[in-house]
């Protein structure tokens, strides 16, 4: 799939890190093949708004959990975050040699983002596509979730080598041109519509520390959906999407999602 940047080479094992929902998620792989895995629940106190608030908890946390299952000789560290943390955004630009993308991409994120460098971080890269159009991929970063990850990293003595957006690895997880994939979580979630090879339109929502019924929460991610499919069928250049589009449901909240 083009627009998915892939963030690391597979040489040696390397560990993802995770925090959604109260957990922390940790796996260890090898290429295409997992090594290890581990969910760890996390003390309410170490999270604040679905930001890492003590990053010497969680990173005690991790080595903790590394030393358990013997694995605390893995030093390279993969990192994502959830949407409502890393938002992200296709943008075509016109081949004009004045339409310059270190002065059109950061305009563009103030105005769709409201992006203010002071608190975010704003990084893209080209998608090779042809056309008369050149196609970037826009990601905007809150600074204060990135930065507590890197701390934990720091106190956890890893070398965290990418920082990946959750609705992209959710994206680039289905391995499909055209579908809708849904990580729902009990913080949160994400909606990301797949339409001929392209990101579509993403979607993310907060819900909060509060622990919310099965019920509720499966409507939410429904009515979530609902929208974002709708949305995306108004204003997508490459028409709606086809009644039998596959759904992907990932995420602690998916199993009781399924017959929704």
């Amino acid at each position: 799939m083009s627009f998915l940047k892939r963030l690391t080479r597979s040489e040696g094992e390397v560990l993802t890190l995770t925090v959604r929902g109260g957990q922390l998620r940790l796996l260890i792989a090898q290429g295409q093949k997992v090594l290890w895995f581990r969910v760890v629940p996390l003390n309410p106190a170490f999270l604040e708004g679905g930001v890492i608030a003590r990053p010497d908890g969680v990173a005690a946390s991790v080595i903790a959990a590394l030393q358990l299952g013997e694995r605390h000789g893995v030093k390279r560290c993969v990192a994502a975050l959830p949407g409502f943390h890393s938002q992200c955004e296709m943008i075509d630009l016109p081949q004009a040699r004045e339409a310059r993308p270190e002065e059109v991409l950061p305009r563009e994120a103030r105005r769709l983002f409201s992006f203010r460098p002071d608190s975010s971080t704003l990084s893209w890269w080209r998608v090779p596509e042809g056309g008369v159009s050149r196609r970037y991929a826009m990601v905007i970063t809150r600074t204060a979730a990135l930065y507590a990850l890197q701390e934990v990293a720091r106190l956890a003595k890893l070398r965290l080598v990418a920082v990946d957006s959750g609705p992209l690895a959710l994206a680039r997880a289905t391995n499909s041109p055209d579908g809708i994939a849904v990580q729902a979580e009990s913080d949160g979630c994400e909606i990301v519509v797949l339409k001929e090879g392209r990101l579509g339109l993403v979607r993310s929502a907060f819900w909060g520390a509060e622990v919310i019924d099965p019920d509720t929460l499966a409507a939410r991610v429904v009515d979530l959906v609902e929208r974002s499919v709708a949305t995306h069928n108004d204003g997508s250049s490459t028409g709606p999407l086809s009644g039998d589009s596959p759904i992907y449901l990932a995420g602690a909240a998916a199993e009781a999602l399924g017959p929704q």
